[in-house]
């Protein structure tokens, strides 16, 4: 079952009053958030959070700013954001800026404005993406977390014929991340019974885990996470089941 994060620093940068306040009106309650409208305004609230020593947890960032437009938007911000999850939400549909800024750019998950887009998905958005990104400290939560998305994908499929074999592809590769997340959960549990993990071990597992919370693209032949071959990302694994069994 899916549990809500707690209480979320959430950094909203849309130019759009009306997508901002809508998005906002949702998220506040739960969550603390703070508005920004341009580029300039998103980068001074990010270098005021770290200043604080209050950053963000997440941010929903529009690509298509007044100061700011489309990837040049998103790497000033990713840069500034120093790690923290971004969820792109954009009018801009075009697949090849997509995946370039899925895959290349690393935004944590991108979606599209469209007539009737419910709230309540861009607050999952957000919260799984700040949960994704907390797989350092919780690996059941983010595996729990990867079953649920994938059951909420598999019913968007259902609702979205267009994309279905899309979405129930991203919700099979969710079903094997949350998998081998619980594997790597045992093995690290396994490991503690016989000696101490040092901080380098569980921080590998932890990047290694962390690689499958990134969506799966199909480009010539071949599946990549993350921009990663999966044949390459499986290789390691094994390494790593080596080392730990």
């Amino acid at each position: 079952m899916y549990r809500a994060p707690g209480k979320l620093r959430i950094l909203v940068s849309d130019d759009q009053d009306f997508d901002r306040r809508i998005a906002c009106a949702d998220l506040r309650g739960d969550h603390d958030v703070v508005e920004a409208f341009s580029l300039a305004s998103t980068l001074a609230a990010l270098d005021q959070a770290k200043r604080q020593g209050r950053p963000f947890d997440v941010v929903l960032q529009d690509l298509d700013l007044g100061d700011s437009r489309g990837r040049h938007t998103f790497d000033a911000v990713k840069s500034a954001a120093e790690g923290t999850p971004i969820v792109v939400y954009t009018g801009c549909a075009d697949d090849v800026v997509r995946l370039g800024i899925m895959r290349d750019g690393g935004a944590d998950d991108f979606l599209v404005k469209k007539p009737g887009t419910e709230p309540a998905h861009i607050r999952r958005a957000l919260e799984f993406a700040a949960l994704r990104r907390s797989a350092t400290r919780d690996t059941k939560v983010i595996s729990d977390a990867a079953r649920d998305e994938a059951d909420q994908l598999d019913t968007l499929a259902d609702e979205q014929p267009g994309e279905g074999s899309m979405m129930r592809a991203l919700a099979n590769s969710r079903r094997d991340n949350a998998v081998i997340l619980d594997r790597l959960d045992r093995i690290e549990q396994r490991q503690t019974q016989t000696e101490s993990v040092t901080t380098t071990n569980r921080n590998d597992i932890v990047r290694l885990a962390s690689t499958f919370s990134d969506l799966p693209l199909k480009e010539k032949g071949k599946v990549y996470i993350g921009g990663v071959s999966l044949g390459a990302i499986v290789s390691v694994i094994i390494e790593v089941l080596r080392v730990f069994l």
